[in-house]
């Protein structure tokens, strides 16, 4: 469980070879995206799911005076070769 203070940011950033799912469980928070190369933000509540691909821009803000939680699973990718 991660807890994000009122006031507090988890500025934008991306992980090259690691798949993350986030669900909010308590409170309201933005979730600080990149999309086509612009800066966007979008409200994560609690309820809400959403994933993050390898290389994703990603981050959080909790602009609310609640502290905001959520849960997430980080799935790191391995690459294997195989040969006949």
């Amino acid at each position: 469980k991660v807890l994000v203070q009122s006031g507090a940011i988890q500025p934008r950033h991306l992980h090259e070879t690691s798949e993350q799912i986030w669900i909010a469980t308590k409170g309201k928070g933005v979730l600080l995206l990149c999309e086509n190369g612009t800066e966007t933000e979008r409200t994560f509540e609690s309820g809400d799911v959403v994933r993050f691909a390898d290389g994703d821009i990603h981050g959080l803000r909790n602009d609310d005076q609640e502290v905001f939680e959520y849960i997430y699973k980080k799935n790191k990718m391995s690459f294997y070769i195989l040969s006949e």
